[in-house]
């Protein structure tokens, strides 16, 4: 979100419509504008790996939610089906010991160098776990799905924006679950393989799907409604 304060006058510019009915009671103008991804950077840059792989970034602070998605793997129980990537800060060795007892193979990749590196990370995952408490919005979130690959996101308010539900009889961009509830998680991330498993036209055309849903927030496309909320401000306040 962006505040600006200028005389008694406050001008804001939110990122979700929850943000925004919020801050519409105390700011002068609210300005509603998504965050960005550049959709040539991020792409199926690689084919998906052969056995169910979820891409989740470590955050060793609470609104992170790592630990919503480490209880999820303990109700899920040894999951020999389940193969996880862990990217960012790199996790203590006590937390890569536990993820291991639950799950077929753990690999961590730590602060990845470049962009074009995490959309091959992305393109190559199944999944991208995003178990965060809150999110204005989610930049992770849209790279992933830039990349051709559906998210697992609590449901918050920036999903409203990019989640549509992947069933067994419809195309999406991923699955949501109740904030913070690691069961809800675990049935997910065991939807979504059964999905990928016995589905597999559902899956791969909803790959599609979340491709294309990234593509409308493009940076050619919110970039400049962007600089014109700039402008917009200047404009209103020289006058």
């Amino acid at each position: 979100m962006g505040l600006w304060g200028l005389g008694r006058r406050v001008y804001c510019r939110v990122l979700n419509k929850f943000d925004y009915e919020v801050f519409d009671k105390y700011c002068k103008r609210v300005f509603l504008v998504p965050n960005f991804v550049d959709t040539e950077v991020f792409r199926p840059s690689a084919p998906k790996v052969d056995e169910f792989t979820v891409v989740v970034r470590y955050d060793e602070g609470i609104k992170g939610g790592f630990h919503v998605f480490l209880k999820a793997l303990k109700l899920l129980g040894k999951s020999r089906w389940l193969n996880a990537v862990i990217i960012g800060k790199e996790p203590p060795r006590p937390i890569l010991n536990f993820i291991n007892k639950f799950v077929n193979n753990v690999v961590t990749l730590g602060r990845i160098p470049s962009r074009e590196s995490l959309a091959n990370v992305y393109s190559r995952a199944h999944a991208t776990i995003i178990p965060s408490l809150y999110e204005s919005f989610s930049l992770t979130a849209l790279e992933s799905l830039a990349c051709g690959t559906p998210i697992i996101m609590a449901k918050l308010p920036p999903t409203d924006w990019y989640v549509k539900e992947i069933t067994t009889a419809e195309l999406g961009t991923g699955l949501t679950f109740r904030p913070g509830d690691s069961l809800d998680l675990a049935k997910k991330i065991r939807t979504m393989y059964e999905i990928w498993l016995q589905y597999k036209d559902i899956y791969d055309k909803s790959t599609i799907i979340s491709r294309e849903i990234s593509q409308k927030f493009n940076i050619r496309i919110v970039l400049p409604i962007y600089f014109k909320m700039i402008l917009n401000v200047m404009g209103i306040t020289m006058l």
